[in-house]
């Protein structure tokens, strides 16, 4: 393992072997990575005629892992869980209109906000400032970053829980009178407590080999939370932001070691940032950036864990989330249609990513293979089924030709009725637009 310089390893000699421990002719140190350094420059400088070579001698390592599995799993899992959620109003919507009820037409959930282009590149502009000062200054600004995650994480837990709760309980949706909060749900505070307590258990603990579990509830959380709050308005958007994804992760992964000797993707998730002084390494970071899914190896002797960046859930996981919204106002259901397929590009990326990143034995972009996992099947059943323009443009497209907007603010595509003349088709306009129409029939 790494140590500082003025660290020094204790060796011993097992109790059974203690006669050959002490009658070995053979020296033998335990040496850290940065005083081998040392030594060798110790030695060359001594006799510069000499050449001198050292070798490392260590245990194979393990090429795959559980833990690869298990954070494929989670992450998927999450995107699947989010699209559903996000998609809540318009599952409801076709539920109520396949029994004749059009009173939930209307229905209004929580304030969703669609990203629309000017949103998509100023987030990548945005994230690539964030990302540069985060390189220099996170080990100065790292503990207050997870205070943030924490207070946004038990947020998101909150908001995401208490749905359910009260489907399982409906008496929590009665509200309780609290001093300076008046009356709040039941549910609402139940859900707040668990939050703060997971939260506060992973903050004190956060060391520990147990805590990533923790870590994996307030960020899986997170995510649904901000998908289920977040949503492409149309494939153009979503198509804009995951190029311009893609090419963020590829620039700060591979490109960025040019220009800043380092590599400043790398340097951020790990808490090390940018090395000042490269004569004297700084020590290894108390504190990794929290919004991570983390799971520790199970086979790898030396340790270490897995890792997945939560933006390479949320961003294909808006993708998703938008193919799951088009199937139900399509067709009334989830399958056969995009959410499926993209379900299942999304999958096969990952499991690309990870393979890569065993491979290379280094971490690996993961949207440079998520994002054509996901875009490429989406546009290309579009394409075969007729429905790229109505895919490009959305549910509230405008383009003409293409889809009226309904009272609800959803497009009716295809329900055209065949047969209608020119004064069925006005029926229902203006008197002034009857009149006119009429006018411009008799010249």
């Amino acid at each position: 393992r790494a140590a500082a310089p003025e660290e020094k390893f204790l060796m011993s000699c097992p109790s059974e072997l203690a006669d050959t421990c002490l009658n070995i002719s053979i020296l033998a140190v335990m040496l850290s990575p940065n005083d081998t350094t040392s030594l060798i420059g110790t030695i060359r400088a001594a006799a510069p005629g000499v050449n001198f070579t050292s070798r490392l001698f260590a245990r194979p390592r393990p090429l795959l892992d559980p833990s690869s599995a298990v954070l494929w799993a989670i992450a998927l899992c999450t995107v699947i869980v989010a699209s559903f959620v996000s998609s809540a109003k318009e599952r409801r919507q076709q539920k109520a209109r396949q029994g004749g009820d059009r009173t939930m037409d209307s229905v209004s959930d929580i304030p969703v906000q669609d990203v629309g282009m000017l949103h998509a590149v100023g987030f990548i502009f945005a994230a690539s400032c964030a990302l540069v000062l985060l390189f220099f200054f996170i080990r100065s600004v790292i503990f207050f970053m997870i205070i943030i995650y924490c207070i946004a994480s038990v947020s998101a837990f909150t908001g995401i829980t208490m749905g359910p709760l009260q489907g399982l309980s409906p008496s929590l949706a009665a509200e309780a009178s609290l001093p300076l909060l008046g009356k709040v749900e039941r549910s609402a505070l139940l859900a707040l407590s668990a939050g703060i307590a997971i939260a506060t258990t992973w903050f004190v603990n956060r060391h520990e080999l147990w805590a990533w579990a923790l870590q994996d509830v307030l960020s899986v959380s997170l995510c649904i939370h901000i998908l289920s709050l977040m949503r492409f308005p149309d494939a153009k958007v979503s198509a804009t932001l995951l190029c311009l994804a893609l090419v963020y992760d590829i620039f700060w992964v591979f490109i960025s070691p040019l220009l800043f000797s380092e590599n400043v993707m790398i340097g951020v998730a790990t808490g090390q940032g940018h090395q000042y002084n490269s004569s004297s390494p700084l020590p290894p970071p108390s504190d990794m950036i929290p919004m991570l899914l983390v799971v520790p190896k199970v086979w790898d002797w030396a340790g270490g864990v897995t890792l997945l960046g939560l933006g390479d859930v949320v961003l294909p996981g808006l993708m998703v989330s938008y193919a799951l919204r088009m199937d139900y106002l399509r067709r009334g259901t989830c399958l056969g249609g995009y959410f499926i397929l993209l379900c299942f590009g999304y999958g096969v990326g990952l499991a690309m990513a990870i393979v890569a990143s065993v491979l290379m034995r280094m971490g690996q972009p993961a949207l440079l293979y998520l994002v054509p996992c996901t875009l490429l099947p989406f546009f290309s059943l579009a394409w075969c089924r007729g429905e790229l323009h109505d895919v490009w443009y959305g549910p509230g497209g405008k383009a003409a030709g293409h889809g009226a907007e309904t009272d609800d603010g959803e497009a009716e595509y295809g329900r055209e009725e065949e047969g209608a003349s020119g004064l069925e088709a006005a029926a229902a306009a203006p008197a002034e637009e009857i009149h006119q129409r009429l006018l411009d029939k008799g010249q």
